[in-house]
């Protein structure tokens, strides 16, 4: 065979082996995804014949029901981002759309057990989810946070599971044609999932972050003064309050009171590399693993001293997620580790098998007794800090606020903290966007929703 000939074989074979890799890659690699992607026309492609699962509250509250496409009903409007839709025209998004294989019936176990009903005279059906959600606390984080811009997300430290998330504002659920481009056309967003994919900078509740830092680096002793305004690295800082926090402010009484000018100066003292460091222990630089579609917070390394002095506030150019900050807080309330957020509890097959979903830890991101310290000074911040609007009758409460500068308008409310009561460990992140004061706005909603958790009593 001539020379030519040859080579002109082997182009042939490697162009058919780059063609099978890519086949590969798509229909094995990315298969989840594009399954799962709301533009896939086929899961609004239903088996008539089969009857849809139904997704439940922790309770057993029926908060997505009906056997078809068509006849879908979603009984609670601020679970619209989590619930998600499924429709021959829009598509699919949330649990809909993730979940569309076991609802539908269409995994091996739901197969298995339809095969006996269809034996047995029964139409098939798809499996029932039942979710993390509480609805006390979701309907108390959806009143607490009204009409405003914004978004809740309320855990369980200790296992993971999802409790409550709120995202303002709402879009129409199930959409129709009106509602679609209604909600499209919007300025304000509400398809979006500001709970999972909203990146806000994240200002003073970053401080916790730098905290635990500063305890990695041994620095947890630094002390400095504090008298309302200074220059660092040329950025000029100043307190909300004239006269500022006195001539000796160590690490708890900086949490506390939120001082602005001791987490400049110790964000320089510890360095760009140290800090990033411990934020990414945190896992604010990759994607939560969660079920529902998910940004990754933003964590450039400083380019500038006066970058690093921004950073020690939680401005500049990184940005995060209400669902990473409650991460943040549960941490730290969960002896260092971050258990993986989760929303089903439980799937329940066709045919009565039901299988429950456990806890997995995701990382540490903290040690033990660095934890212990943050959640002390967290405490304390409650008790007589600027979070005091959070406190919630005979719980230990835990949190800090936050206002962080934003363009476009007013700054964002922050609060991120947890409510321990003997084995009960939840966590909470809330943003009101260009709200003002995280104390003033935020606060109170994590209050609202300490109370639910208590039945309303405290």
């Amino acid at each position: 065979m001539p020379i030519e000939a040859k080579r002109l074989l082997a182009l042939a074979f490697a162009m058919f082996a780059l063609l099978a890799m890519g086949l590969g890659y798509v229909q094995i690699i990315l298969r989840g995804d594009l399954q799962a992607d709301p533009r896939n026309p086929y899961l609004a492609l239903a088996d008539p014949d089969v009857s849809r699962g139904g997704i439940r509250a922790q309770g057993g509250e029926i908060i997505c029901t009906g056997p078809g496409v068509d006849s879908r009903r979603y009984t609670v409007p601020s679970l619209c981002h989590i619930l998600g839709y499924i429709d021959p025209s829009y598509g699919a998004s949330g649990m809909e759309a993730v979940y569309n294989n076991l609802l539908t019936g269409s995994d091996l176990w739901a197969q298995a057990a339809n095969t006996l009903s269809v034996l047995k005279g029964r139409r098939k059906s798809g499996a029932d989810l039942v979710t993390t959600i509480d609805l006390r606390l979701q309907r108390a984080a959806t009143n607490a946070l009204g009409s405003r811009t914004g978004a809740v997300v309320v855990m369980d430290a200790a296992n993971g599971g999802i409790l409550a998330m709120v995202s303002r504002p709402f879009f129409h659920n199930p959409p129709t044609k009106d509602s679609w481009q209604r909600d499209l056309a919007r300025d304000d967003a509400p398809l979006l999932n500001r709970a999972t994919q909203g990146l806000y900078p994240p200002g003073s509740v970053y401080k916790l972050i730098v905290a635990a830092a500063a305890m990695r680096a041994g620095l947890e002793d630094f002390t400095t003064d504090c008298r309302g305004q200074t220059a660092v690295e040329g950025r000029r800082i100043t307190e909300d309050g004239q006269g500022g926090h006195g001539v000796r402010v160590d690490l708890r009484k900086a949490l506390k009171v939120s001082c602005n000018i001791y987490f400049v100066r110790l964000a320089v003292k510890i360095g760009a590399d140290k800090l990033i460091s411990q934020a990414m222990s945190f896992g604010l630089h990759r994607q939560t693993p969660f079920a529902l579609p998910v940004a990754a917070g933003s964590l450039p390394r400083p380019v500038s001293g006066a970058e690093l002095v921004e950073n020690g506030i939680g401005q500049g150019r990184i940005l995060v997620t209400p669902l990473q900050m409650a991460l943040v807080a549960a941490a730290i309330v969960n002896d260092g580790i971050i258990i993986q957020p989760r929303l089903v509890d439980c799937i329940r097959y066709p045919g009565g098998r039901a299988v429950k979903i456990h806890p997995r830890a995701w990382c540490r991101a903290l040690d033990v007794r660095s934890g212990t310290l943050i959640k002390e000074d967290m405490i304390e911040a409650v008790r007589h800090g600027t979070g005091w609007r959070a406190a919630a009758g005979n719980s230990i409460v835990g949190g800090k606020t936050g206002t962080a500068q934003a363009t476009g308008g007013r700054p964002h409310a922050w609060f991120i903290g947890f409510r321990q009561k003997g084995n009960s460990r939840l966590a909470v992140a809330i943003v009101v966007e260009h709200a003002g004061s995280g104390g003033a706005v935020a606060a109170p909603i994590a209050a609202a929703v300490w109370r639910a958790a208590a039945g309303g009593v405290e």
